[in-house]
């Protein structure tokens, strides 16, 4: 067998196997997709400013107070679902453009709906039926008791 017959047979050693692997995902980060790997994951997934909306949760010892803001949605855009220890903001939003070519007597209407949603979860039960919301100048707000246990006396 002449040497370069022995050189196919052999197998690659492990750190030749480690040096390749490394290389190509050396590659992978240094080379750029079209829009960049995370760019890309962010454009599938949706930022949180498309899919959602900001939230702030104040508890006090017997309820939950949630103001969401929403700015430019009307009352009957919005859903509000309870649930035995969170709640669920659902928002409709329809927004439409309008385009005009007064050269070309052109007109353009885009309609999109977005839904946003949000879902807050509580760290303690509460009573959905004894809930209120109000909703004013892009805030909501929603009231929601906390719902009281039992408590038992502990024996010897």
């Amino acid at each position: 067998m002449s040497d370069s017959e022995n050189n196919k047979n052999l197998k690659p050693s492990t750190k030749e196997v480690f040096d390749e692997l490394m290389t190509t995902v050396d590659r992978l980060f240094a080379e750029k997709p079209y829009k960049g790997l995370l760019q890309s994951m962010d454009d599938f997934f949706g930022t949180s400013n498309d899919r959602s909306f900001p939230v702030e949760i104040i508890e006090n010892e017997t309820d939950y107070r949630i103001k969401a803001m929403i700015p430019g949605i009307k009352r009957q855009d919005i859903d509000i679902e309870m649930l035995d220890q969170g709640v669920i903001i659902n928002v409709k939003n329809q927004e439409t453009v309008q385009e005009t070519n007064e050269n070309k007597g052109l007109f353009k209407r885009k309609s999109t709906l977005k839904n946003k949603s949000r879902t807050i979860r509580l760290s303690k039960p509460i009573d959905g039926k004894k809930a209120s919301a109000s909703h004013r100048d892009g805030v909501l707000e929603i009231k929601v008791p906390k719902l009281k246990g039992k408590r038992i006396a502990i024996n010897d």
